[in-house]
């Protein structure tokens, strides 16, 4: 009887390791798929700011607006003033 105690307590002792290895696996997994997740956060968060940044450079927006849009910066002499006023 003695001898199937001790049989069944080490039964029980390794499952019991084995249950915690398998738990301390899930975890680590876990953990690194998570880490990763983190990491491409990272990176699409660099890549917006520098498409941001490119995006708002004041040279490629007068250059848009110059080339594609054909506008022209105001002069003096294309300003015209209008007196509405009645006397």
């Amino acid at each position: 009887m003695k001898i199937f105690l001790i049989i069944f307590f080490i039964s029980i002792s390794s499952l019991s390791l084995v249950n915690s290895r398998h738990r301390v696996f899930v975890v680590y997994t876990e953990t690194q798929k998570v880490l990763n997740e983190h990491n491409q956060i990272k990176e699409d968060t660099t890549l917006y700011k520098s498409t941001l940044s490119e995006l708002k450079d004041h040279a490629r927006i007068e250059s848009i607006a110059k080339n594609d849009l054909k506008m022209k910066e105001i002069e003096t002499k294309d300003i015209y003033d209008f007196n509405l006023e009645k006397d």
